[in-house]
């Protein structure tokens, strides 16, 4: 299961009987990890949904994802993300 598999069910639970999904508030997801998930060796990456079927059709459902590469701070003389690679 893990993280992703309960983040599923997130939006259902804050909506209410007879209430429309053009209801819900926006929702943000963020994830923090000390490596480079996607292989891009950017410090951050955006995840929107889409449609497979027609990918310049967009969702617009509310929910953003943000995932947070600390490795990519590394190095570069900045301390914005210095607290997620840290190590003692």
């Amino acid at each position: 299961m893990g993280c992703w598999s309960a983040l599923a069910g997130t939006k259902g639970a804050l909506l209410g009987k007879g209430m429309g999904y053009d209801q819900l508030p926006e929702s943000y997801v963020i994830f923090l990890c000390d490596y480079d998930p996607y292989g891009v060796s950017t410090p951050a990456c955006t995840i929107e949904r889409c449609c497979r079927e027609r990918p310049s059709q967009p969702v617009r459902d509310g929910s953003h994802w943000l995932v947070l590469n600390a490795s990519a701070w590394r190095g570069e003389g900045t301390s914005g993300c210095a607290i997620c690679y840290a190590t003692s």
